[in-house]
This record gives structure tokens, C-alpha cells and sequence, in this order.
């Protein structure tokens, strides 16, 4: 029974895995597609303007500075820095579903306190 249960948990953890890669990898394609167009990179260089013109025209209700990316930054990060948030994510996933798998195996494993009847 304790290898079936093993074998149960490292298949789970390996289609964790390969869902939370998938999905980043479906993340970096969308990025890749949609945000390199013009009309996206129109849209993100009318938000720097408007969130300078509203700097310098002292109408906003909290100071911020403009970006100063000309790209926007959804698309850097999915372009230029994909492998290491691939590397973070899959490193928090594994971590939260270690340690839930080492609970729930704790808790399946703990015996009824001895001269307890309601075992």
C-alpha cells in the first residue's frame, strides 16, 4: 500500500508539473502574439503619456513616475525573463505540493491515541 500511495503522489506532482509549465509556456505564447502588435504598443505608449502629462499637470491623485520601458512590461518579463519566472513558479509550486503531500501522509499514517474507542 505504501508504494501504490508514492506512486500516487510523484505521478501528481509530475501533472503538476507539467500543467504549471504548460500553462506558463501557453502565457508566453499569448504574450508573444498579442502584446507584440502595434496597436498594443500604441496603447502602452498612451498610457506613459497620459501618466506624464498628468505628472507634470499635477492632477493625479498619487505621484508616480512614468515608465520608462517602451515596451510594455507584461511582454519583457514573458520575452526576456520567461526561464527564470518558469524556474520560481515550478520552484513554489513544488514546494507547496511537497509539503501538502507530506501533511496529508502525516495525517493518513496518525494512529488513534491509545485507549481511544473511537477507532
Amino acid at each position: 500500500m505504501q508504494n501504490l500511495w508514492t506512486g500516487l503522489i510523484v505521478v501528481g506532482y509530475l501533472l503538476v508539473i507539467a500543467a504549471v509549465a504548460a500553462t506558463m509556456r501557453s502565457a508566453q505564447v499569448w504574450a508573444l502574439a498579442e502584446l507584440d502588435t502595434a496597436d498594443s504598443r500604441q496603447q502602452w505608449s498612451d498610457f506613459r503619456q497620459q501618466v506624464q502629462t498628468e505628472m507634470e499637470e499635477g492632477g493625479a491623485p498619487v505621484a508616480r513616475s512614468v515608465p520608462r520601458s517602451a515596451e510594455p512590461p507584461t511582454f519583457v518579463l514573458l520575452r526576456d525573463h520567461f526561464y527564470v519566472l518558469l524556474a520560481f513558479v515550478l520552484l513554489i509550486v513544488s514546494l507547496l505540493y511537497w509539503m501538502t503531500a507530506w501533511m496529508i501522509s502525516g495525517a493518513l499514517r496518525t494512529s488513534a491515541p491509545a485507549g481511544d474507542s473511537r477507532s
